[in-house]
């Protein structure tokens, strides 16, 4: 996986104040995965990759334009890499 959208993932965590563990949970993936996504060591697939999108722009406390053009940037990142 990029390291840059390990970074963007990593940064969307943090920001939402989740734990690896939530993370995993959200994801059903371990919190070995969850770390190794975090830290863009693992290649995600294009499944995950959308429930990773869903978990972090769908939610309704986010500016959703600002969340479009993130989710753009992610998706591309994972896409170009």
């Amino acid at each position: 996986m990029n390291q840059e959208v390990g970074m963007r993932i990593q940064k969307l965590v943090r920001r939402s104040g989740m734990r690896v563990k939530d993370f995993a949970e959200k994801l059903s993936v371990t919190p070995e995965t969850a770390s190794r996504i975090i830290n863009g060591k693992y290649n995600v697939s294009p499944v995950l990759a959308q429930r990773i999108a869903d978990l972090f722009f769908t939610s309704g406390g986010f500016n959703q334009n600002r969340l479009r053009h993130s989710r753009a940037r992610v998706c591309s990142a994972y896409l170009w890499a």
